[in-house]
């Protein structure tokens, strides 16, 4: 099967010895569309990121990508649909970028054009300078752009991204998030930036200890009230000037302002 996956968790729930992790978390993802996972740390957005790629095995509930249960696949037949971006990733790998990169072609098993796919990956993600570059030597937001690029290597219908923007300046977030939308994949990723979760997401998803709070668009999603209840901080939601979007501004609930250094204008 070929073009975007759909994705359907139904009533997920994963658990640790002695704690439940994520409970009872239905969400989907349309054919195509980007789907924002919000929630501050510890709310089970990675974990369900992880149970999608079907490298955590649910307590209940299920995960089905077009209709197939994940948990009932292999991991090579998950890999070729299903690409996963996560936060913790080795640094000390003694690859040069180009063959990182190209680890993303062995779901799909070695083939003679496999260099030019990850050249032309490297090339999307800004990052074609550095492929004959060790990766240990490179700063966390190359890091960031060549795995994407090794996500994009592998050629899936489903991306998942963990915390993608982390490590990257203000340009390469925009440029990031800006390739994904362009894509034919569909995407699910974790932020913690809600601007930017509206600006790029076509749908929301915000958990709170494990739990689903809500789901929507953007502009239904993103209140003060459903901001207030989840991050414990004080809210108000602009319409950015440009596209309309929501701009979400926080302070602390009781109202003090920030501290800024002495001398600071």
């Amino acid at each position: 099967m070929t073009g975007p996956a759909r994705l359907e968790v139904s009533a997920l729930s994963v658990d640790v010895p002695g704690r439940r992790l994520v409970d009872q978390v239905t969400w989907s993802a349309r054919p195509g569309e980007m789907v924002g996972l919000l929630g501050p740390n510890g709310s089970g957005k990675s974990t369900v990121l992880r149970a999608v790629a079907g490298l955590l095995r649910p307590a209940a509930g299920s995960v089905a990508l077009d209709g197939a249960d994940v948990h009932q696949s292999t991991r090579r037949e998950i890999a070729r649909v299903c690409a996963l971006l996560t936060q913790d990733h080795a640094t000390d790998v003694e690859l040069s970028v180009l063959d990182v990169v190209m680890l993303g072609r062995i779901p799909h098993g070695r083939g003679v054009d496999d260099e030019a796919i990850a050249l032309e990956a490297l090339r999307r993600c800004d990052a074609l300078g550095l492929a004959g570059r060790h990766f240990p030597t490179l700063s966390g937001g190359e890091r960031q752009r060549v795995l994407l690029a090794r996500a994009l290597c592998q050629a899936p219908r489903l991306l998942l991204l963990d915390e993608p923007t982390n490590h990257l300046d203000v340009a390469h977030q925009l440029s990031l998030l800006s390739l994904v939308r362009t894509v034919d994949v569909t995407c699910v990723v974790a932020l913690h930036d809600l601007s930017l979760a509206a600006a790029y997401c076509d749908r929301l998803v915000v958990l709170k200890d494990g739990r689903v709070v809500v789901s929507g668009t953007p502009h239904e999603v993103l209140t003060p009230d459903v901001v207030t209840d989840v991050y414990g901080v004080a809210c108000d939601v602009l319409a950015h000037p440009r596209s309309g979007t929501p701009l979400v501004a926080v302070t602390p609930l009781d109202g003090s302002a920030v501290d800024l250094p002495e001398g600071h204008p």
